[in-house]
């Protein structure tokens, strides 16, 4: 008597957090939109000497960060890997970030399609 009770509380809560998080209220289509919309805009504000002209700041160290979580993670972040290759900009900013930071660690992010410095493939 009391689980169903719990079962249909659990599931309202949870899809209120769902709807509240975006997760219900949109498309596989417009997620894939919005990806491609932000792939193209960090593309612009990388430009090509890098946010805030290439010097050391936060924002590059994110930005860095994100990409080599993408182009390293192909498999659980498909969608995004195939936004980021559109722009040629953001492969090099981060081959370039690394390189000149993390030398020592090959953690070079995604070189060609398919070639992935013994990452996941």
């Amino acid at each position: 008597m009391i689980l169903p009770l719990i079962n249909r509380r659990v599931s309202k809560y949870m899809k209120k957090t769902l709807w509240c998080e975006g997760i219900l209220r949109h498309e596989r289509e417009e997620i894939v939109a919005f990806i491609e919309e932000a792939a193209k805009n960090m593309s612009i504000l990388v430009g090509e000497k890098g946010i805030m002209e290439g010097k050391a700041k936060v924002v590059n160290s994110y930005l860095l960060g994100f990409l080599v979580c993408v182009y390293n993670g192909q498999d659980m972040a498909a969608n995004w890997c195939k936004a980021i290759r559109k722009y040629p900009n953001l492969r090099a900013f981060a081959d370039n970030m690394c390189a000149e930071h993390f030398p020592e660690r090959n953690i070079t992010p995604l070189k060609e399609d398919g070639e992935t410095n013994g990452k996941i493939q």
